[in-house]
């Protein structure tokens, strides 16, 4: 059985039913906030810090074992910015996260005068990319991240993880 369809699939699910939906975030005393979600034998981990900048940490595991993991830092750009609206604007865009990526949003979302833009390089297995807001032609909000697949053994061979090295940077 192939893994890679399952685990795109768990993740997509888990990116809708997360922050992209809208969900209030797990927040902690030492400022840690965290999205969890589960199913089957999948449990899916975002931890970040921080508000208008943040920093964090996705990590997919399988029976208990990590497997997957995103790192991801930015935020708002511009001093004067409504973070309310850019951040619901934000939540729109990745709620329309595409299955065959489901990394971050879509290549491109209008909405109003706001336009969200994410480009990335290679797959699920191994990624880079960079999503940016703006308002009125201006940008306001960027964050950049990359990510992978590690620690799976079984159909996700390191043969096809080596391939999918082939990023630029």
């Amino acid at each position: 059985m192939n893994h890679l369809p399952k685990l795109r699939d768990f993740i997509y699910s888990a990116k809708l039913s997360t922050y992209a939906s809208g969900l209030k975030s797990n927040r902690y005393p030492n400022h840690l906030k965290e999205y969890l979600f589960a199913k089957d034998n999948y449990l899916y981990k975002d931890n970040y810090y921080g508000s208008a900048i943040d920093a964090g940490l996705e990590i997919i595991y399988e029976s208990e074992i990590p497997i997957w993991s995103m790192s991801y830092r930015g935020g708002i750009t511009e001093q004067g910015v409504d973070t309310k609206e850019c951040f619901k604007f934000l939540i729109q865009s990745l709620s329309n996260v595409p299955q065959s990526f489901p990394v971050r949003g879509p290549s491109f979302y209008n909405a109003f005068n706001y336009q969200y833009i994410n480009e990335h390089q290679g797959d699920i297995l191994d990624f880079i990319g960079c999503e940016k807001i703006f308002l009125n032609g201006k940008l306001i909000y960027m964050k950049k991240y990359f990510g992978g697949v590690f620690n799976i053994e079984g159909s996700i061979t390191s043969e096809m993880i080596c391939n999918s090295l082939s990023i630029n940077l």
